[in-house]
Formats: structure tokens, C-alpha cells, sequence
């Protein structure tokens, strides 16, 4: 996997959500934005806010994607 990750590193792309400048206290706002976004009610899978938080803590500090 890490060929996935070398574009990103070649050109200098942020891999994790605290490198383009997310702190944790943004979270609970951030989730609620992507919750409410026209874009949500279109998924195929249900989601939460609850669980949105949970997906955007867990890439505050690892990368997006891993290697």
C-alpha cells in the first residue's frame, strides 16, 4: 500500500487531519457540517454525528490512508 501513499508524500499532500489544521475542538462542528450536508441524506449507509466524530478523530493524528 505504500505506492498508494508516495504521490501524496512526493508532492508535500497533508495526511492526517491535525497537518491541515484541525484541532480536536473543531471535531463536534465539523461532524455536525458533514452530517447536515445535503451530500449525507445520499449515502447509502446511515450514519450518526456521533459516529462522524468518531471517523474524523480517528484521522486527527494517522494518516487518511494508511500505508
Amino acid at each position: 500500500m505504500e505506492w498508494r501513499m508516495r504521490p501524496l508524500k512526493n508532492v508535500d499532500i497533508p495526511q492526517s487531519l491535525d497537518k491541515l489544521g484541525v484541532k480536536e475542538e473543531d471535531i463536534p462542528n465539523l461532524a455536525k457540517d458533514a452530517y447536515a450536508d445535503v451530500c449525507t441524506g445520499g449515502n447509502p449507509r446511515d450514519t450518526s454525528v456521533e459516529e462522524i466524530e468518531g471517523l474524523y478523530k480517528s484521522m486527527l493524528h494517522d494518516p487518511v490512508v494508511k500505508a
